[in-house]
């Protein structure tokens, strides 16, 4: 039990979005990915494309990009979640809900793809920022000890 003492609570926190985004998209998998089937097209534009589409793939990568950020120190995932996240969500959302819900996918995008897009440029500016944030973490450590030797 005294292991779990020295965890930070950033990774207790990685957890808990991780599995809040994991349980949420599996939710809606299970319960809404037939939803419309007997129903009018109204529906299907009003609910599917709208809310269910940009909602599960999103999920879907976010749970990815949480997962990894749990093999990284704390303090990057604690800088991550305060700078990094918060404004390329933000940013997604309004581009999603900038998209109109009866787009055709021809030469624009869907909600969906848009949510896609948003989530796959998250994973790639967290990628970015953790690489950076590790190797100057290195870079400091190795002055260090070669400051202290």
């Amino acid at each position: 039990m005294n292991y779990l003492k020295k965890i930070n609570i950033y990774k207790y926190l990685n957890v808990i979005l991780l599995l809040f985004t994991a349980n949420a998209t599996l939710y809606l998998n299970y319960n809404y990915s037939n939803y419309c089937l007997d129903e009018d097209i109204y529906c299907y534009y009003n609910f599917y494309d709208k809310v269910y589409d940009p909602l599960y793939f999103s999920g879907f990568i976010l749970s990815v990009i949480l997962g990894g950020l749990l093999l990284v120190p704390a303090h990057i995932f604690r800088k991550w979640l305060f700078y990094v996240a918060p404004l390329v969500i933000i940013a997604t959302y309004f581009l999603v809900i900038d998209i109109s819900v009866y787009s055709s996918n021809v030469m624009q995008f869907t909600r969906a793809n848009m949510a896609q897009l948003g989530m796959y440029f998250l994973g790639a500016v967290t990628f970015m920022f953790v690489w950076v944030h590790l190797f100057l973490d290195w870079r400091q450590k190795t002055k260090r000890s070669v400051k202290n030797s």
